[in-house]
């Protein structure tokens, strides 16, 4: 369900690099869109579970 709801809004940039896990976690955080996720601060970024910080500051990276 994250994954249907959130990749076309993340934008292909999201391909390969968000998990579902990671999605998931955007998901439950109220993070739907792109700019959602631009606008999370690093403290939130590193208080996501599991491997999603990591991935998140890839996917963030790949919009630069």
């Amino acid at each position: 369900m994250a994954e249907y709801r959130l990749r076309g809004p993340l934008g292909t940039a999201s391909e390969g690099v968000l998990s579902s896990e990671t999605l998931f976690a955007l998901l439950d955080a109220g993070r739907k869109t792109q700019a959602d996720v631009v606008a999370l601060t690093p403290q939130a970024i590193e208080a996501l579970p599991g491997v999603a910080p990591q991935e998140v500051t890839e996917y963030l990276a790949r919009l630069l």
